[in-house]
């Protein structure tokens, strides 16, 4: 619960400490006398929004430190970010800065903003006016509906599932897309696909082609001297004969001769090396027999590759590499369709498995909003609102974050009339009293040590406040409250009482609290009955509703 709290600079705070105590304290005083600028502050330390527009006129910093205690619950989750809790107490303190840069702190260590509301919603339960005017959303009243039901586990199982269902949809509507996208090319690449495959060129095929053009164009010259060098060293005058013919005459007298080398040896070796030269050319002959027919065909192929080079990129190369890229967007169709199946598998898995999930969450908010009416309907009757009918309207929607179910809160608080929505029919004061009572109702499932109450008297007066004071008590009795009212029925209730006073100086205003009791709550008690000149008659009311 919240042990202490003190404000520095805050508005027109200049310093202020309040030591709260266990049980029901209330906070009164003068309208504009500064009320409002301390639940700014406690949202400020909770981590809340704020602005540095806050920081008392003059001064370059505020400050607000928070102190709890009873907190042993938080240990382990404060002990991950190297946090322990000395003593049993907290300390959360926020400091804001001209410059609008805020340093958060837990325990002297300094953490992140989002740490410090963290714990902050875990601590304290703040209801101000504005959860009035969510209470007249429809779109709120499941939030309700689901903390009463305690449907955390549940809602997070589903919505692992229905993120994983999202996810696959958008990623099946991705392949569509790109099916879509493709499937007007897929004619055209298939043909494409079929042309190239069936040319059957490769890299250098041209050259090549052009190559053999150029013999075929010159194949009689290059008979004529193939023939020539053939005659050359062939028959009965050819090179080779001759180098035979000279080996043998010097093998027929060597042997009169002082040979320093084996000069027929080397005759031989030219013969036989001409003869090989010779072999080649004659295949060289009998490859170079061109018909008309053949160059034909020679030149029809270069033609073809000319215009297969001139459809799809310029070269063979460029062609191979464009057939590559469109067989390649051919084979992610086919796989893309593969994916499709088995994501429209897993989708339709998902899709099951998120209606049962949502169903059961639909059948524990069925099952809560049985008790959630009954005891919401006993409390209001309590709250002078005895004629109260209330009663939570079910229809199916879109499957979303939480679930299908969309949700409203109905009530009748007169004999006769119909159930319709909370945002038709609900006064203001109904609305405090409807809040009042949900809260009331929140006691008994959750574990927030301090509940503030800012201005729940509104609209409300007479036998309904008192009935809101002792509802407050009975509340306070399980878990500290804070109350921030206007109504003398409500402060009168309150086991500690704080008196909020603003005091103007001539160039300075400045907001007091103090802890007040006795005639000084006589006399406080009295002001908020009438506000008028205090007399005998009102400090005698005031004692009987303090019932001193």
């Amino acid at each position: 619960m919240l042990r202490s709290l003190s404000i520095e600079n805050i508005a027109i705070i200049k310093k202020v400490h309040i030591d709260f105590r266990d049980g029901f304290n209330v906070l009164t005083g003068e309208t504009g006398a500064g009320k409002s600028i301390l639940i700014d502050a406690i949202n400020a330390v909770l981590g809340e929004r704020t602005y540095k527009e806050l920081i008392r006129s003059g001064s370059d910093t505020a400050n607000v430190v928070a102190v709890f205690e009873d907190i042993d619950f938080l240990s382990e989750r404060l002990f991950e970010y190297g946090i322990t809790i000395e003593e049993g107490k907290l300390f959360l303190q926020r400091t804001i800065n001209s410059s609008g840069k805020n340093v958060c702190r837990i325990n002297g260590n300094q953490v992140p903003l989002s740490l410090l509301k963290e714990v902050g919603t875990i601590l304290i339960d703040i209801h101000g006016q504005h959860d009035n005017r969510n209470l007249l959303n429809p779109e709120n009243h499941i939030l309700y509906l689901d903390k009463y039901a305690c449907n955390n586990d549940l809602i997070e199982d589903y919505y692992k599932s229905y993120i994983e269902l999202k996810n696959a949809r958008r990623e099946l509507n991705s392949i569509y897309n790109k099916i879509e996208e493709t499937q007007r090319l897929l004619d055209l690449y298939s043909y494409q696909s079929k042309e190239i495959a069936s040319a059957n060129i490769r890299v250098g095929e041209r050259l090549e082609l052009v190559d053999k053009r150029e013999r075929a164009k010159n194949s009689k010259l290059i008979s004529q001297k193939l023939n020539e060098s053939l005659n050359s060293l062939v028959g009965d005058t050819g090179a080779i004969y001759n180098l035979e013919y000279a080996a043998k005459n010097i093998s027929d007298i060597k042997k009169f001769l002082s040979l320093s080398e084996d000069v027929e040896s080397k005759f031989l070796a030219f013969s036989y090396e001409l003869s090989a030269i010779s072999g080649e050319l004659k295949n060289m002959l009998d490859n170079n027999d061109f018909s008309e027919a053949e160059l034909d065909s020679i030149n029809d192929r270069i033609a073809f590759i000319d215009d297969i080079s001139r459809k799809y990129g310029g070269n063979e190369e460029a062609v191979l590499q464009y057939y590559d890229k469109i067989t390649n967007e051919l084979d992610l169709f086919s796989e893309s369709q593969t994916s499709v199946k088995d994501l429209e598998m897993k989708i339709e898995l998902l899709e099951n498995n998120v209606i049962e999930k949502a169903s059961k969450i639909t059948a524990s908010r069925k099952s809560a909003a049985k008790d959630f009416c009954e005891k919401l309907c006993d409390t209001l009757q309590f709250l002078q609102m005895p004629n109260v009918v209330f009663d939570v309207d079910f229809n199916q929607g879109k499957y979303k974050a939480n679930g299908c179910d969309e949700v409203e809160f109905l009530i009748s608080a007169n004999p006769g009339q119909p159930l319709k929505p909370i945002s038709k029919i609900a006064s203001g004061g109904e609305l405090s009293r409807i809040m009042l009572a949900i809260k009331s109702v929140f006691t008994d499932i959750d574990d927030i040590g301090t509940v503030i109450f800012d201005e729940i008297d509104t609209g409300i007066s007479g036998v309904a406040a008192d009935k809101v004071g002792t509802k407050l008590s009975e509340i306070a009795s399980c878990r500290q409250i804070i109350c921030v009212t206007h109504l003398a029925q409500i402060a009168a209730k309150a086991s500690t009482h704080f008196l909020i006073e603003k005091m103007v100086e001539t160039d300075s205003t400045e907001t007091t609290v103090k802890s007040i009791s006795g005639e000084d709550r006589v006399k406080e008690i009295a002001r908020i009955i009438s506000g008028q000149e205090m007399t005998e008659s009102l400090k005698s009311t005031a004692r009987e509703l303090l019932g001193i």
